[in-house]
Parts: C-alpha cells; structure tokens; sequence
C-alpha cells in the first residue's frame, strides 16, 4: 500500500528529531506509529525528540467511498448505497415501472 524512507535504522542524536518520508499508493491512506512519537505532516514525518531507542511504522489503508443511488419517478434502483473499495466496481439494479 505505500512506502517509508529511509525504511533502515537512523542513528539520531539525543534529543533531536529526524524526518521521514511516508508515500502512499494512489488509492491507499498512509498513518504513522510506533514509539518515537511524532506528526505527519503531508508526505513528512517527524519525530519527537529522540530520547531512547524507538520505532516509526508507516501502515496504509485502501480508501473506500460510499456511492449513493436515486432514481427519480417511475421506476427504482437498489440498492440505494453501496461501499466501494477504490479501483472497484459495484452493481446496481434499475427497474422500470411499468408502462
């Protein structure tokens, strides 16, 4: 789902930050954790103050949307939502009233 850069262990000296580069595949949400602390700010991750040994881990999600349907008068469609992984297709069906 993405990336992290530099993705091996960094010598930091103590009591100073160091930044990280967090890429997401298109379609994908990136999220940081581990124990260093820090924000994520764009594609850019900063430490807190490095006080000990800690770990920075980069996690991505597929996106998903909610695709809602209306139909006007005669006929329906259902369903009237559908949850949708990005780079999927969902189905709907369209019934005509009669006449």
């Amino acid at each position: 789902g993405g990336s992290i850069s530099p993705s091996t262990a960094q010598t930091v000296n103590y009591n100073s930050t160091t930044t990280f580069t967090v890429t997401p595949n298109a379609g994908y949400t990136a999220s940081v954790g581990g124990t260093c602390g820090g924000s994520l700010v764009g594609a850019t991750y900063t430490t807190n103050a490095i006080t000990g040994a800690c770990t920075v881990s980069a996690t991505f999600t597929l996106n998903q949307y909610t695709v809602t349907a209306s139909a006007g008068a005669g006929g329906t469609i259902s369903p009237a939502s559908s949850l949708v992984s990005h780079g999927s297709t969902t189905t709907f069906t369209v019934t005509p009233n009669t006449g």
